[in-house]
């Protein structure tokens, strides 16, 4: 009897799919025919885009479709990253891995994840690909082509003549010429010149001092909120280093001092690149407390170890009025001594609330709210401004032009 024509199409069709199931498991690749390896560079900075590249290899005879997976630590942004790519054999290709780290460490990478499909596609093999301990080194600061960015532009505005530090004297470069009068040293007469002026002409000269520089920097609880995925205490210290390197550059010695409720590390001014690769090295290991800080404490330690007359920077934040009457009188103190400078490390996120359309019931309250802190922020910065005090109140992502604007102006006071 014979069997209807639907039943043998039925029996035809598994028939084939078997054997080609068969001969798909036959020809799959071998493991470890895929091969990747990390290009990972060797530091990267905390708050800014960085990548690596993930090299692909088919060891194999036949076009292979890989689909990776990368799972990144979790400081750093996208914490995933999956990609599909068709290697021909013998073929490399490398992949592009994006990131942001948001805090400062190193970090281990976990092994790259490979799914390998068959010849025809039925059959799909995962495996780890590398296990070899790679790590992310993940530092304070820009990377090196923006510092260089920033120093080139700090020396044109030296040299455009804007807040640069003059003494005539008698013990540096040569300044200017001026007309001989009577009392001149005539060791300084310059003999050129007064025979083809025809009129005496004595060589000035300009004295530049170099002064200390102190960058005092509080890692206490308010400097653990976070802005934008990052604490702010992570992102305070690009502009420190900023402005480290423009000092540094000009012929100031730099020292640093991070307290909290207690001094958490101290790092004598001296001059020199060296310096700024000790300052990295103590601004790496730093984490916020979340203690109360202790302004008097940090100053009883700066008046102890520290008695010339230098310029002393102070990146802090406050809350409010109230909060910030121990700052203000621990810090004025100091500022008797010492060319003062204050930076607020502030939080764009109060000009967000004020900016943004209003999106619910509450949110008039949270207008006002913002609103009256910033009120309470300009007081106090503008009576720290009477006091004498440099002051400088702006979010971290934009901190750094005013503050090296500021730090030539305290410059000037030392």
């Amino acid at each position: 009897m014979w069997a209807p024509a639907w039943s043998i199409g039925w029996k035809a069709s598994l028939i084939f799919g078997l054997l080609l199931s068969v001969i798909d498991l036959m020809l799959r690749p071998k493991r470890g025919v895929i091969t990747a390896v990390r290009q990972i560079e060797p530091d990267y900075r905390v708050g800014h885009a960085g990548h690596y590249n993930l090299r692909l290899a088919n060891h194999g005879e036949m076009v292979l479709h890989v689909d990776t997976r990368e799972v990144l630590p979790a400081s750093c942004e996208p914490r995933e990253h999956r990609a599909s790519v068709d290697l021909r054999p013998g073929e490399e290709r490398s992949i592009t891995i994006e990131f942001v780290g948001k805090e400062r460490g190193r970090f281990r990478v976990a092994p790259t994840t490979l799914r390998v499909r068959s010849k025809f596609g039925l059959f799909v093999y995962q495996e780890v690909a590398s296990v070899k301990d790679d790590e992310l080194a993940v530092f304070p600061g820009r990377p090196a082509a923006e510092t260089a960015t920033l120093l080139s532009r700090a020396r044109l505005l030296e040299e455009a003549g804007l807040r640069v530090v003059r003494r005539l004297g008698y013990d540096s470069d040569f300044e200017s010429l001026r007309d001989y009068v009577v009392g001149d040293d005539l060791r300084f007469v310059d003999w050129k010149a007064t025979a083809r002026r025809q009129h005496p002409q004595v060589r000035q000269y300009q004295l530049e001092r170099s002064a200390e520089v102190i960058l005092a920097l509080d890692c206490g609880r308010l400097m653990g909120n976070v802005v934008r995925g990052v604490a702010k205490l992570d992102l305070a210290l690009t502009p420190i280093l900023d402005l480290a390197s423009v000092a540094i550059q000009r012929g100031e010695r730099v020292g640093l001092l991070a307290f909290d409720s207690s001094v958490l590390s101290y790092v004598p001014p001296r001059g020199k690149v060296r310096q700024l690769g000790l300052m990295i090295q103590a601004l790496t290991n730093l984490q916020t407390s979340y203690q109360q800080t202790s302004f008097t404490r940090a100053v009883a330690h700066l008046e102890t170890h520290h008695k010339k007359r230098s310029v002393v920077v102070v990146f802090t934040d406050f809350t409010d009025e109230i909060s910030s009457l121990d700052l203000q009188m621990a810090l004025k103190g100091l500022s008797r001594r010492h060319v003062l400078l204050f930076v607020a490390v502030g939080d764009p996120h109060l000009q967000d609330i004020l900016e943004e359309p209003p999106r619910a019931e509450s949110a008039p309250f949270q207008k006002a709210a913002a609103a009256e802190l910033l009120v309470e922020r300009r007081r106090v910065m503008h009576s720290m401004s009477r006091a004498g005090v440099l002051a400088l109140d702006a979010d971290p992502f934009t901190l750094t032009p005013g503050l090296i604007s500021r730090y030539l102006e305290a410059r000037t006071r030392v």
